[in-house]
């Protein structure tokens, strides 16, 4: 008895040790499901191939397990990463994505052996042929008679553009390739081509190619289905029933007569060959199809939005298992945290352990969520959702444009919002501005800013202290500002100065602390700036991409970059790293639980939590060495002295001078070497006039200026 005592305490104790032990790093927290599905198939055992556009594979082996991920992300740029899917049989699949080129698996996608081609599409012909269009140039096409063994590269000997599919006909005796260049037609096996166009759209991207058993040939373009009832001489269009430019991204034939088409408003049906078209489920026009695949008596749709499964009533979200997800951002409102990523809106009601859906919010792909005191507010395309409980009960509005990409509400529930308007000779945006709405969306007005009568907004941030913010490039001076307001938006004023000019300097999130100091993360690093300030000063990670920041309930700064989750106990002298935990994954934001007091990271891979680190029982962080060089100075401006603070990396020799506004040498402060870590010196004004001043440091590659208002 007891030894069995004994043993239940060492249990508990060990379940107590480990529990705090997990806490003390990132955890991953209940998961987030979705991603940007570019391709599936189906084997003839019934096993799901996915292919995600960031060049990711998972497998689904029967309709009870989930989807399990066989090959990561691949791609970070480009969009359309995973053209290629072809199964010949249950354990014979070849795969092709941006980032691995084309792939042969012999025992069902347990290992991978590359065929030294390119990414691109992958057809196969009635005698077992595969075909594989290259992608980007599209200026090539290999055909393989030994199901991909060996290959042969045929040149089309014309600009066929990028990838399409390839189709054949006649017995496969002619050949049709589909291509953003329009229809290339062979009847010799390859060696000659012919560019068939006659009575297509004059943008064709034709992405599509399907050949019934008459020979009539349907391809799917960017403006509809045409079709060919003579091997391509002329094309008719077959749109009845189609939205006007539809982009038909995949068709599926069940028969000669009975077509399913993919296309960026849906899945639409034909039964008479493409005469008349209808929308197989209204639900489903917001989706964007890549491709669609028979499962179940229904269809299976890979899209933008993730893999759903429907019917002509109902809409199923098919991806448990698939983790695409990308939380660019958190909020906190009614005692519940909100995310919003690329695949919808998710909430926590306990501190991020699980994640749930507001009621028909699944959908909804956005960046943008605010709140007041009694509303939560986010949008889709151009639609403003708004619900006072954030769970059940949604209302909408209709905005003026589909392209809003940031918000805030006021606590009187007063909006404000960007508006990127296009030029439709030009595929940028070619003017934004700052919109206002008092009445939950229903009507928007543009919201003039003194000295800002024609620019570009970038982002629109509101702090803890309900301060609104956004950056705004005047045309008229080709000058960045920042523009704040302090009291609910009826005036802004500039507050930005300080920063760097290149185009290339990008601002994300600015944050303030319960002091009302305000930090800025950029692509060049973190700034600071208190009230009492009239600049920005940098403040840490001098060239580094730092992508968001977070601040405590006691003041304690975070700061992450892509790749690294720091901290700093003194308002930004010194950072400490804390990534333990942490997979390979891309940070897009983090954020700190007031009412849970955890700190969340959202990243490509859903979000992840932990507890704050305990500063107070890690030695003094001055003694920690710094991970990068900085200079900064507190407080500035000053009256009679202010500390000069620098942080060494390495152990460096450091000369520091002061300089006055004409450029002319004050004072030398330093000149000697120093071993790595935080360093300071102190100015003493007493000798010295009201007036700016700048202070140069030289220490070994690195070099700053920082500027020092004196005021007596």
């Amino acid at each position: 008895m007891q030894i069995g005592k004994k043993f239940l305490l060492l249990t508990i104790l060990i379940s107590i040790f480990v529990s705090i032990n997990a806490q003390d790093q990132w955890q991953p927290t209940g998961p987030m499901y979705g991603g940007d599905i570019r391709n599936i198939a189906k084997s003839p055992n019934g096993t799901l191939f996915a292919g995600l556009q960031d060049g990711s594979l998972y497998k689904r082996e029967n309709i009870n397990a989930s989807w399990e991920e066989l090959w990561g992300k691949s791609n970070s740029a480009g969009n359309y990463g995973f053209p290629g899917i072809l199964i010949i049989n249950d354990s014979l699949i070849y795969c092709s994505s941006m980032g691995r080129g084309t792939l042969r698996s012999t025992d069902a996608g347990k290992t991978w052996t590359s065929l030294g081609l390119s990414y691109g599409s992958l057809s196969i012909n009635s005698s077992n042929h595969i075909f594989h269009l290259g992608w980007y140039s599209c200026d090539d096409l290999s055909v393989s008679t030994d199901l991909g063994n060996t290959w042969r590269t045929i040149e089309f000997g014309c600009d066929a553009g990028s990838v399409g599919e390839v189709g054949f006909a006649n017995n496969d005796s002619i050949w049709i390739v589909g291509s953003h260049s329009g229809v290339l037609i062979s009847t010799d096996n390859g060696t000659t081509w012919e560019i068939k166009n006659s009575g297509l759209p004059e943008s064709q991207g034709i992405t599509s190619v399907f050949v019934n058993s008459y020979d009539d040939i349907f391809v799917g373009t960017i403006r509809g289905v045409y079709r060919s009832t003579n091997y391509g001489l002329s094309w008719l269009p077959s749109n009845g029933g189609l939205p006007a430019n539809c982009k038909i991204k995949d068709l599926y034939a069940v028969s000669d007569s009975v077509i399913y088409a993919g296309s960026d408003t849906g899945v639409y049906l034909t039964t008479d060959a493409g005469e008349s078209w209808f929308s197989y489920n209204l639900q489903a026009n917001y989706l964007y199809v890549y491709k669609l695949i028979p499962f179940q008596e229904s269809l299976l749709l890979a899209t933008g939005e993730s893999l759903i499964k429907v019917d002509s009533n109902s809409i199923i979200f098919f991806d448990d298992g698939i983790i695409d997800i990308e939380v660019t951002s958190f909020h906190e409102y009614s005692d519940k945290i909100y995310t919003a990523t690329k695949r919808g809106i998710f909430y926590s009601e306990n501190g991020g352990l699980d994640w749930i859906t507001p009621d028909g919010l699944r959908k909804l792909s956005t960046s943008a969520i605010t709140s007041s005191n009694d509303y939560i507010f986010s949008t889709y395309s151009n639609v403003l959702f708004y619900s006072v409980d954030g769970i059940t009960t949604w209302n909408t509005n209709t905005l003026p444009t589909t392209t809003w990409t940031s918000l805030a509400a006021t606590i009187n529930n007063t909006l404000f919002a960007n508006l990127f308007e296009y030029d439709p000779n030009w595929g940028p945006p070619f003017y934004s501005g700052l919109y206002v709405s008092t009445d939950f969306g229903s009507t928007w007005l543009p919201k003039p800013v003194s000295g800002l009568e024609y620019a570009f907004i970038n982002f629109l941030n509101k702090d803890s202290h309900h301060n609104i913010y956004f950056l705004g490039f005047n045309v008229s001076d080709m000058v960045d500002y920042i523009y704040r307001s302090t009291n609910g938006g009826e005036s802004f004023g500039k507050f930005k100065q300080g920063f760097p000019t290149y185009s290339n300097f990008v601002f994300y999130k600015i944050r303030s602390d319960l002091n009302n100091n305000h930090y800025l993360s950029t692509s060049e690093g973190i700034y600071f700036r208190n009230e009492m300030d009239t600049v920005w000063s940098f403040q840490g990670f001098s060239g580094n991409d730092v992508v968001d920041i977070a601040i405590d309930s006691s003041n304690v700064l975070y700061a992450a970059t892509p790749t690294e989750i720091y901290y700093s106990s003194d308002m930004g002298l010194s950072y400490t790293a804390f990534s333990e935990g942490l997979p390979q994954v891309k940070t897009l934001s983090i954020f700190y639980s007031h009412s849970n007091n955890k700190l969340l990271l959202g990243t490509d891979k859903g979000v992840f939590k932990r507890t704050p680190p305990d500063v107070t029982s890690i030695k003094d962080a001055g003694t920690e060495i710094p991970t990068h060089f900085s200079l900064t100075s507190y407080p500035n401006p000053f009256n009679s002295s202010t500390m000069i603070n620098f942080s060494l990396p390495e152990r460096s020799a450091v000369k520091m001078s002061l300089y006055n506004s004409l450029g002319e040498k004050v004072t030398e402060l330093l000149n000697r070497e120093f071993a790595a870590g935080n360093q300071s010196v102190s100015l003493n004004a007493t000798e010295l006039s009201t007036g700016i001043y700048f202070c140069r440091i030289e220490a070994g590659k690195f070099s700053n200026t920082i500027k020092l208002v004196l005021i007596k």
